[in-house]
């Protein structure tokens, strides 16, 4: 992590990066220890997600979307434990939705053609429909598999 980036951070941004660096703790730790009860609870298939129409965030909710996105980003670069993209989610969407937001967190399986034939996943946030902290294009990359707002 740059020097730099924190050093420009408010008070309100410090407040933020503290956050989700305390409650990455427990989800790495309850994902690395095979706590699967608990993952399972967090996630259920997308049959039973609610996919609302997309629409834009007014820019005070974008706003607050996008520096919780950043602080999250943040207190996984300077974490422990090497933290992919579910871990950071699941922060993110339970972050926002104690902030009264509707986030769900998404998960998307993409196969990749040619010589290395792979299969590639990645867990992202939406709010009312929008995605946060990722390209627009990331839905259209994955096809979807799961989908909830995390309890």
């Amino acid at each position: 992590m740059q020097l730099q980036a924190v050093k420009k951070l408010s008070f309100s941004q410090w407040c933020r990066l503290i956050e989700a660096y305390w409650r990455l703790w427990p989800v790495l730790l309850k994902i690395r220890f095979g706590r699967t009860a608990w993952l399972i609870d967090k996630l259920e298939f997308a049959r039973q997600a609610v996919d609302l129409p997309k629409t834009s965030l007014p820019p005070l909710l974008d706003g607050m979307t996008r520096s919780m996105h950043e602080a999250v980003r943040l207190a996984a670069r300077c974490h422990f434990w090497h933290t992919a993209c579910l871990p950071r989610s699941l922060v993110l969407a339970d972050m926002l939705n104690r902030r009264g937001l509707e986030a769900s967190v998404r998960i998307g399986v993409s196969r990749s053609t040619g010589a290395d034939s792979s299969l590639a996943s990645h867990a992202w946030v939406e709010v009312q429909g929008c995605i946060v902290g990722e390209p627009e294009t990331i839905s259209e990359q994955f096809t979807r598999i799961v989908g909830k707002t995390p309890r």
